[in-house]
């Protein structure tokens, strides 16, 4: 399966700003429903998105996160094109809310890319 990554940096594995962006859309959604084809699109590309949040290996697997960890793998192994509209809508808001929270831990353990600046004491 291809999942679509736009605007990935190069020098970050996980797009952070695309898991938050999926996820505030997916959560914003109400009474009336997107077309299918959009939220098929969005949950697709938020499955590879969890996929690679749960295997990078930076979010530790602990007593503490191992209920989320088996929460992301059950949503990752479901295909969300044989699934009618308003089940696929479900599926999108579970993998939100499984992201955001993979993707909250990631930006608390991921490796800091720029350098630290040290202030400099005035005499």
């Amino acid at each position: 399966m291809t999942t679509s990554r736009p605007h990935q940096q190069q020098d970050d594995p996980i797009d952070v700003e695309q898991v938050d962006a999926d996820v505030q859309w997916a959560r914003q959604i109400r009474l009336s429903l997107p077309p299918r084809g959009t939220v098929i699109e969005r949950a697709v590309r938020l499955r590879g998105l969890l996929a690679d949040l749960v295997s990078c290996g930076i979010v530790p697997e602990n007593t503490h996160t191992q209920p989320l960890y088996r929460d992301a793998h059950f949503l990752i192994q479901f295909d969300v094109h044989g699934m009618k509209h308003t089940g696929a809508v479900d599926h999108l808001r579970a993998l939100a809310t499984s992201a955001r929270a993979f993707n909250a831990l990631y930006r608390l353990h991921r490796p800091k890319t720029q350098p630290s600046t040290e202030i400099e004491e005035k005499a």
